[in-house]
């Protein structure tokens, strides 16, 4: 009797719960997210060294709640590089805590910390098990944020984002998005203050417009901010203000398949106005991507990136020495497949060369190096 009158007790307030849920739209939350380890071999052949190792690329642990009837919240949190604080490896990023209202299609409002809507990859490059990809395009592959400036050639942060879809015309959609954030000057641990603050009085805007046609995708993107991580590099030149200097990004992006055959192809340009001709700090990124999907399972790509970066120093140790620019340029010819053993289950091979050059024969070039990758992708 005891057990049977607890059970009551226990559906009774279950009951509630859940004419609770309804009444207020509210649900319980939901925890679900994706991981990929990987084995990777890097052969550098002009230094005549390879290396190899195990690793946990990324973990992005999501929680996902609806609050109200058109609220609902979202949590990202990030883990590279089999983080362990012990250890001192890897790094753990609260990448996403934000808010939602939803109107409608047309309208959706998103309030606190999140991803922007910018290119085609920008919002989803950590769902690892839906990307072919084990090293993904350069400047997405945030396991190697480290020693790649990921956030400089796209935006990692926002807190308002106001995005939609517009009605169809003719076969056409349009969808939109227009969001602010804070500049890239943030204050970290190490200065004095508040972590994690803006220090200037400026912002981040920016957005993307989009259209879709049957399967053919394309968009431009946009951003403007100023930046002020260039001032203590270039200290020396006491003549010229460093700090906020603006920064536009302009992107392009198009998708599109035709029967069992895809291609994504993407372009950042980076421009910074220096007010000065000595020092050029502008960057481009492109990359593209042609798939065949063999089988339902089966997925084969072979892929170009290329990267272009305009470097500044002086040719000696003396301040007086020449101060010249040159271009770096990062080629990637790449190839890999992915085979989905299930819905949640993703095994992966790929294989990248990474040949670097510059257009200034005084200047030495950094050598080059090739990535060859196993990996699986888990949702769970």
């Amino acid at each position: 009797m005891k057990l049977i009158n607890i059970l009551l007790i226990w559906l009774l307030f279950l009951f509630a719960a859940t004419t609770s849920f309804a009444q207020t739209g509210e649900t319980p939350i939901n925890i679900f997210g994706y991981f990929q380890n990987q084995f990777k071999q890097e052969e550098d052949p002009n230094r005549g060294r390879e290396s190899n190792t195990f690793l946990m690329q990324q973990l992005n642990l999501f929680l996902q709640k609806n609050l109200h009837k058109n609220w609902s919240a979202f949590v990202n949190l990030e883990f590279l590089n089999s983080y362990s604080s012990s250890r001192n490896t890897g790094a753990v990023n609260l990448e996403e805590a934000w808010v939602k209202y939803r109107l409608n299609k047309k309208f959706n409002l998103k309030l606190g910390l999140m991803i922007p809507t910018f290119n085609h990859l920008n919002r989803i490059k950590n769902r690892t098990p839906i990307l072919p990809y084990i090293v993904r395009p350069l400047i997405y592959e945030s396991s190697l944020s480290e020693v790649v400036p990921v956030d400089e050639f796209t935006p990692s942060r926002a807190f308002v984002e106001v995005n939609g879809i517009l009605p169809t015309v003719n076969k056409l959609k349009f969808d939109y998005a227009v969001f602010a954030g804070n500049s890239p000057n943030i204050s970290t641990l190490y200065q004095p203050g508040q972590s994690g603050a803006d220090t200037t009085a400026t912002f981040l805007l920016g957005g993307r417009i989009g259209l879709r046609f049957n399967e053919l995708k394309l968009g431009f993107s946009s951003t403007y901010d100023k930046d002020s991580r260039f001032q203590s590099r270039f200290q020396d030149l006491t003549e010229f203000d460093f700090t906020e200097i603006p920064r536009l990004r302009l992107g392009l992006d198009l998708s599109y398949s035709y029967g069992p055959f895809w291609l994504q192809s993407e372009f950042i340009r980076l421009q910074y106005d220096e007010s000065t001709d000595i020092v050029n700090l502008d960057k481009d990124f492109i990359y593209s991507t042609l798939g065949w999907r063999i089988t339902d399972a089966m997925i084969v790509y072979g892929g170009f990136w290329q990267t272009r970066v305009h470097h500044n120093r002086r040719l000696g140790e003396s301040p007086d020495a020449e101060f010249q620019e040159y271009v770096e340029t990062t080629t990637s010819p790449n190839f890999g497949a992915a085979y989905h053993l299930s819905d949640r289950i993703v095994f992966k091979g790929q294989y990248v060369n990474f040949d670097r050059s510059n257009d200034n024969p005084r200047v030495p070039s950094n050598p080059g190096f090739k990535i060859y990758s196993l990996a699986v992708s888990v949702s769970f």
